[in-house]
């Protein structure tokens, strides 16, 4: 089956043209089939609006193959695939993600473990996973 007749499963032809005019957008329950259906974000399918970043670590997620999924194959855009994998958080606590972070990242201003370990606590806990 092609990609209009796909698309087209999932409203009338009416409907799917003025999603394509810009004059209405489809529902959230259609724009989750159509991720899952076409292996795309919503945030993709929408024309990418707003900037995606994992709420466990922080890391731009400026790619669909960045993006953690769900078991069932659907995009859970509020992590990335190395901290949210197979339904389950990979970093139990923040200090493992630290600890993980002090280990892997640069440090081209030679801070301190201390320093690094202060900085990277301010950062993450701004995030929503770590609140």
């Amino acid at each position: 089956m092609g990609t209009q007749q796909r698309v087209a499963c999932f409203g009338c032809c009416t409907g799917n043209s003025r999603w394509e005019n810009g004059e209405t957008h489809p529902n959230t329950d259609t724009l989750k089939l159509l991720s899952k259906e076409f292996d795309v974000s919503i945030n993709t399918l929408l024309g990418s609006p707003r900037q995606l970043n994992c709420q466990c670590c922080g890391m731009p997620l400026s790619e669909d193959d960045m993006i953690s999924k769900e078991p069932d194959g659907a995009y859970n855009e509020d992590y990335c695939k190395w901290c949210y994998a197979k339904g389950a958080f990979v970093y139990q606590s923040k200090d493992s993600l630290i600890d993980f972070l002090i280990g892997h990242m640069p440090n081209p201003d030679n801070l301190s473990e201390e320093d690094r370990r202060t900085q990277y606590d301010g950062y993450l806990s701004q995030l929503k996973h770590w609140k």
